[in-house]
């Protein structure tokens, strides 16, 4: 009989065990088939690996197969963030890596074991620089402060079920939007614009195919409604002022002066409002399409000078750029647009869409803890109190 690899050998003890954990109704005989005693291991293993772990938010005081891979699990695909309410990628779990990484724990011929545990880390920037300070938190033992880290490190290896590459990141509490590359390397910072406490941005895992250059912004029914209708009826002039246009039910651009707007109501009005394309549009020039329930995408704005204010949650939901061209430069992978872009205002221009390469996963979060360019830790307040 042909003899199997040492490797092999311990992927099927860790396989049976698993078999016999699902079967037995015996805790006790569980126990007796799922425990590794410690003298099976090279001590000095397991202080490496407890040494190891600490260094994160996680505990390697268990010595069960199921604990390690446990352990690695955690240490790969972390923890779903609180209040993401939609997902429109789904995520994606390789657990055979796993078992042989476990695998290769258990076998003492495997000499770079450590290795294989540390692979399993997310390769963010953001992510080591705040495991440092974690470290640090616990020397300098503000155990207050750990949780708002520990959930921070937990996110970023649970973004790694979304995707191991190209990644965009928006943190509402921080209203900042930045760019990791698959080595790591943060790409792109900027600063954004996010929804007010009234008109909340929500958390959610989407993806951005497309941008459109010169976008109408066919205004929301809500604000529509509760905004815009209401001026026009005192004031007929505010469409012009606006460069807005009445757009009926099958699309066709109504004159303003030909309706009874006297007649028209919250709950009778059959038409809807529109922006024309230019530099006064509320949507810039530029708007990223993501696939979500909320109408919610990622745009340029007419009013940049906002950005410069510390209070950047503004907006009815949507989420306006401070750098589109940069970003969308980076989503083409192509200088398509130049500083130009941004002066220039066409008159009268059309909607143009333009595909994106490859699709872009996009995690709208909500962390209170991160860190900024330098790896300065940072707390951002509850801008919505989701934790109060």
């Amino acid at each position: 009989m042909k003899k199997l690899p040492t490797s092999m050998l311990y992927i099927a003890l860790i396989t049976v065990s698993v078999i016999c954990c699902k079967t037995t109704t015996s805790e006790s005989t569980r126990q007796e088939r799922n425990f590794i005693a410690v003298d099976s291991i090279q001590s000095a293993r397991l202080q490496e690996l407890g040494a190891y772990l600490d260094s994160t938010d996680l505990s390697a005081s268990v010595l069960t197969v199921d604990s390690l891979f446990a352990l690695a699990h955690q240490l790969k695909y972390g923890s779903r963030p609180a209040h993401i309410s939609y997902m429109a990628l789904s995520e994606t779990l390789d657990s055979s890596s796993l078992t042989k990484i476990v695998a290769a724990f258990l076998n003492p011929e495997t000499q770079n074991y450590m290795q294989q545990f540390q692979s399993l880390e997310p390769t963010a920037q953001q992510y080591h620089s705040l495991k440092r300070h974690y470290q640090r938190l616990i020397r300098e033992q503000k155990t207050d402060s750990l949780p708002g880290v520990r959930e921070s490190l937990r996110a970023f290896r649970w973004m790694q079920r979304i995707t191991d590459s190209t990644l965009v990141v928006i943190n509402i509490p921080s209203a900042e939007l930045f760019v990791n590359q698959k080595n790591g390397v943060e790409k792109l910072r900027m600063r954004v614009i996010v929804g007010s406490r009234s008109h909340q941005t929500p958390s959610f895992i989407t993806f951005s195919d497309e941008l459109v250059t010169y976008p109408y912004w066919n205004v929301p029914r809500s604000i529509a409604l509760k905004e815009i209708l209401p001026k026009v009826k005192r004031n007929i002039g505010y469409l012009s002022q606006n460069n807005m246009q009445i757009i009926d039910s099958q699309g066709n651009i109504q004159n303003p002066e030909a309706l009874s707007w006297a007649d028209f109501s919250v709950t009778n009005f059959p038409y809807r409002f529109r922006q024309s394309t230019g530099c006064d549009n509320a949507l810039g020039l530029v708007k990223f399409n993501l696939k979500n329930p909320y109408s919610i995408y990622l745009h340029d704005t007419n009013a940049r000078s906002l950005f410069s204010r510390s209070n950047r949650w503004l907006s009815h939901g949507c989420i306006r750029l401070q750098k589109p061209t940069e970003l969308a430069n980076f989503f083409l992978n192509d200088e398509v647009f130049d500083e130009k872009f941004m002066e220039l205002c066409r008159l009268n221009a059309k909607p143009s869409t333009l595909k994106l390469p490859k699709p872009i996963p996009v995690c709208i979060v909500y962390l209170l803890t991160d860190v900024d360019t330098s790896g300065n830790l940072r707390w951002n307040s509850d801008v919505y109190g989701w934790y109060e």
